[in-house]
């Protein structure tokens, strides 16, 4: 049962690096992936 939690401690610390990364790279000015967050207003 405790390897259950550990492995959703790891998958939860995945994700939140994930969107960390996506965030750091939206913020250097990278422009892939903002068409699904609504770029459209921009145009």
């Amino acid at each position: 049962m405790f390897q259950s939690r550990k492995s959703y401690v790891y998958a939860g610390s995945l994700w939140c690096f994930l969107f960390a990364v996506m965030s750091f790279y939206w913020a250097s000015g990278g422009m892939v992936g903002t068409k699904s967050l609504g770029g459209s207003i921009y145009q």
